[in-house]
């Protein structure tokens, strides 16, 4: 009951966050913005809505995760609730799970009414439902998932301008994973840049595993091993961040 109350708590003051409605509508935008643009191409325009809609979807999603998920705990911190909060007979890994789980609920939201205008869009042009994506947005919640866990950790320690930075920095370095195999590569696969790049391979998450947008897009069947692999790599990594984020919660004094 008590994870229920946090996460809804979270949740219901994420809708009423001005800037989740911004970054909202701006993704709306976006989406329907790729009817538009299919229309001033000359190009297959159904490849045009589904690489624009989709690639804004999963733009905007990131950008809520970023813009929400630094004030997880900071802004308690700073509104001072968190002495309220911690005063009541809630233990502190309940109050950051709580945290996590209502915003994993508002990115759910945002992203399921995002694909059903996507789907609209594309049954419109094409007089079919295209529900294989359905899988490329199961993909973005579950990458949102990991890099919800970091901004709770960075809102756990940090201010809010170096959250943001740390979260960012953790999207973009997710993304880049293959440029460490490069670097390995050039360095000859050995010494202390080779193992240096092994280190940072396997200790950054690998947001890669999570884009399948491409293949969906030119149709490449995805497996369910591949969806079920990808579940478990986000729910335990996303985990081990979680048990950081208690850790350094419980090492703060509120009292």
């Amino acid at each position: 009951m008590i994870l229920k109350a946090l996460a809804l708590n979270t949740f219901k003051e994420a809708i009423r966050s001005k800037i989740l409605y911004l970054f909202f509508i701006f993704g709306l935008f976006m989406v329907l913005g790729s009817r538009v643009i299919s229309l001033l191409v000359i190009d297959d325009p159904v490849k045009i809505i589904k690489d624009f809609g989709l690639g804004s979807i999963h733009f905007f999603s990131i950008l809520i995760v970023i813009i929400l998920g630094i004030d997880l705990v900071s802004k308690e911190i700073e509104k001072k609730t968190i002495y309220n909060i911690l005063s009541k007979p809630i233990r502190r890994w309940e109050f950051l799970l709580g945290k996590i789980l209502g915003m994993l609920l508002t990115i759910a939201i945002v992203l399921l009414v995002m694909f059903i205008i996507f789907i609209i869009l594309l049954w419109i042009r094409t007089g079919t439902l295209h529900l294989e994506y359905t899988g490329v947005v199961y993909m973005i919640l579950l990458e949102c998932l990991i890099l919800t866990s970091f901004a709770l950790l960075f809102s756990t320690v940090a201010s809010q301008l170096f959250s943001t930075l740390f979260t960012l920095g953790i999207f973009i370095a997710g993304h880049s994973t293959e440029g460490l195999k490069l670097l390995k590569n050039f360095v000859q696969g050995k010494g202390i840049g080779a193992a240096f790049a092994d280190f940072l391979y396997y200790l950054l998450p690998n947001l890669n595993n999570f884009n399948i947008k491409n293949d969906i897009v030119h149709g490449v069947t995805i497996t369910v091993g591949v969806y079920f692999e990808a579940t478990i790599y986000s729910i335990v990594y996303s985990a081990l961040i979680l048990l950081l984020s208690v850790y350094a919660f419980s090492r703060r004094n509120f009292y």
